[in-house]
């Protein structure tokens, strides 16, 4: 399941359909063995979508697109630096210590592979 830019167009798109449709993946890969970590990351990255909406008050898709895409580099602990110019840092402070997932784990490529490049 890729979602798109567009789908993050807050005048057209239900934002429960596409947070229902990312708890589905997310929770048919964790059933998965070896992959069971990332149940515990499924309802911060609902949240994290509510955010990325939220936080966007133009609505612009692309850059709602960009701060969810910043979810996968939540879950191995990156903060800044990221790939896409329209978001590269996260605003928040501090976390709280968390199960953090390791950069190159399978789980974190398969997550990847389905929310972002939509295989």
């Amino acid at each position: 399941m890729k979602l798109p830019s567009v789908m993050f167009d807050r005048r057209c798109t239900s934002f429960i359909f596409v947070s229902t449709e990312i708890r589905k993946v997310l929770s048919s890969i964790a059933k998965t063995k070896g992959c069971e970590a990332l149940t515990e990351w499924i309802k911060p990255c609902e949240r994290h979508l509510h955010w990325s909406a939220t936080s966007t008050f133009s609505g612009n898709g692309r850059v709602i697109w960009a701060k969810f895409k910043t979810f996968m580099y939540h879950v191995v602990n990156k903060h800044t630096n990221f790939d896409d110019p329209l978001y590269n840092k996260c605003a928040h402070g501090n976390i709280e210590p968390r199960k953090w997932l390791k950069v190159g784990m399978v789980i974190v490529k398969i997550v990847i592979q389905k929310l972002i490049v939509g295989e």
